[in-house]
């Protein structure tokens, strides 16, 4: 289970900025390494 932390609420409000279409490379990029706060970050942007 991923913790809600700083980082993850950035990346979130920061990829709300961006456009559809750009989001998911941003998201990408924000994570680097960290699948899990991908994967996480991704299903809190999908409705």
């Amino acid at each position: 289970m991923v913790n809600k932390s700083k980082g993850e609420e950035d990346i979130y409000y920061a990829a709300l900025k961006e456009p559809p279409d750009g989001r998911s490379a941003y998201i990408k990029a924000a994570c680097g390494e960290n699948l899990e706060l991908l994967e996480h970050v991704e299903s809190l942007l999908k409705i």
